[in-house]
């Protein structure tokens, strides 16, 4: 993230053309390219539909810890498996090189739906590489090829886009691109930027606004302004997503509450009639980032505790409803308990079923399972049942089913079975 590159003062009288959509005469691909094309189309729909992406880079035990360039298998791993436990599905990495590149596959391998790979540097040539290796290619359903180093200066447009069609080619795979949003208004590749990759994927970071913080409102009339005119400009043919667009919990004008207030507003508000699609993040705390005293508390996570475990800022369990559910009008809930009893000890399965209005009507939602406060899981509603494995501990309290997914699809969520 680059505070230094906002883009300027806009101009709303300005019109902006989207780009005319081509006809396309029937024909009849052959197998591999309709292949492609439904990953392509699985990728988008998720991108779209679900809420549950974060932007990730490796957890951190200190305040005075650098850049960690080669994280542990055990330290990638158990930062998976709390995201995954919190409800993300949908992991952004920012680089493959050295063994961030086996990021893809362990996210994958915890249970990970969707995962988009950086790929940081476009001029190492060992990196860009790396996107179709056996390492990386199978665990990657898109990559998104630099971050803010046009206006770093890191490499030129050139560099980046020779990159980004090595990628493109070598794994058959939706490719985009991550720069400032104002380099996409007006910056000097503004019009190219429009319309390099798959679909636009900017940084629209504006906390910091004319070098002073902002309050969730005045950052959400900046952010939604950039976002309605890339959707009008966008000459790509997949949509209009925030990469980041991250609130601090620490310095002058940023705490807790203040982030929570942001996603709330981010999550509730459309641009145009449409929804605000963007990334949450970033995962966890990046110490290093000294850049000024917002960046290393950027977090949905803080610092490891001391034993190790990650540290979940308030966000997670305020927040975790609106970021495991769907696009659109915000989930109702229905919340059904089990009778209270002392919840067995051990392995159990624990089943809650989702009866919906109309017979034989699919339920589309999720269940998070709880045991008193302690969140135990959730599972996505299949055959109107949704259903979990949990470690359940002597007393810990009634078990607790909620139910989130839009009204019209809900009738009840029936009594819990703990088996």
């Amino acid at each position: 993230m680059n505070f230094r590159s906002s883009f300027s003062r806009f101009r709303r009288n300005r019109i902006y053309a989207a780009a005319s959509k081509r006809r396309c005469r029937p024909v009849v691909d052959t197998l591999e390219r309709r292949e492609v094309l439904t990953t392509s189309n699985t990728f988008f729909d998720a991108l779209t539909t679900w809420r549950y992406w974060i932007d990730y880079a490796p957890s951190y035990d200190s305040p005075s810890a650098p850049y960690n360039a080669n994280p542990s298998e055990d330290q990638i791993r158990t930062d998976m498996q709390t995201l995954y436990n919190e409800g993300w599905r949908g992991l952004v990495t920012y680089t493959i090189a050295g063994s961030y590149a086996d990021i893809p596959r362990i996210a994958k391998s915890v249970g990970f739906d969707f995962v988009i790979a950086g790929v940081y540097d476009p001029k190492n040539s060992a990196e860009v590489a790396a996107a179709s290796s056996p390492q990386v290619l199978p665990y990657a359903d898109a990559f998104v090829v630099g971050n803010e180093g046009i206006a770093d200066g890191r490499y030129t447009y050139s560099e980046m886009t020779s990159a980004l069609n090595q990628v493109k080619q070598a794994t058959n795979k939706p490719v985009s691109t991550s720069e400032p949003g104002g380099l996409y208004y007006d910056g000097q590749y503004a019009t190219q930027l429009q319309g390099t990759g798959d679909w636009l994927f900017p940084n629209i970071d504006y906390f910091l606004w004319g070098g002073q913080p902002s309050t969730p409102d005045q950052m959400w009339n900046n952010v939604s302004y950039l976002y309605g005119f890339l959707q009008t400009a966008n000459k790509t043919q997949g949509p209009v997503v925030a990469k980041e667009s991250f609130f601090p919990t620490s310095g002058p004008g940023a705490s807790d509450q203040l982030q929570i207030q942001w996603y709330q507003k981010a999550s509730s508000s459309l641009v145009n009639g449409k929804p605000f699609y963007f990334v949450w993040g970033e995962a966890f705390d990046q110490p290093w980032k000294q850049m000024n005293v917002y960046e290393p508390h950027m977090g949905l996570h803080g610092l490891n505790n001391p034993d190790g475990t990650r540290a979940p800022k308030p966000i997670i369990s305020k927040l975790q409803a609106v970021y495991t559910s769907r696009y659109g009008s915000l989930p109702t809930t229905t919340v059904a308990k089990a009778s209270a009893m002392t919840t067995p000890a051990g392995k159990t399965v624990l089943a809650a079923a989702v009866k919906v209005n109309r017979l034989n009507q699919p339920a589309y939602g999720t269940v998070q399972f709880f045991a008193g406060e302690t969140f135990l899981g959730q599972a996505r509603v299949q055959n109107g049942v949704a259903r979990i494995k949990a470690a359940l501990v002597e007393g810990a309290g009634p078990v607790t089913a909620v139910f989130s997914g839009k009204r019209r699809h809900l009738r009840s969520v029936s009594t819990i079975a703990i088996g």
